[in-house]
């Protein structure tokens, strides 16, 4: 866990590290998609984003 949480800070530093929540999430906690809490345990090795999205995230394997 501690190099997932590793890989998140430095996904954050790069100015990623966000994750997609399901619903209305984003809205009601608007910084959740940045929080360690929400990280996947297994994220996948690169990062993948949508033309429809203003994010690219780090999806889980």
């Amino acid at each position: 866990m501690q190099g997932v949480k590793r890989l998140h800070q430095l996904d954050l530093e790069a100015g990623y590290g966000s994750v997609y929540l399901p619903f209305a999430l984003d809205r009601k906690y608007p910084n959740a998609d940045r929080e360690w809490i929400w990280q996947f345990v297994f994220p996948s090795f690169g990062l993948w984003g949508e033309e429809s999205q203003p994010f690219t995230y780090r999806g889980n394997l």
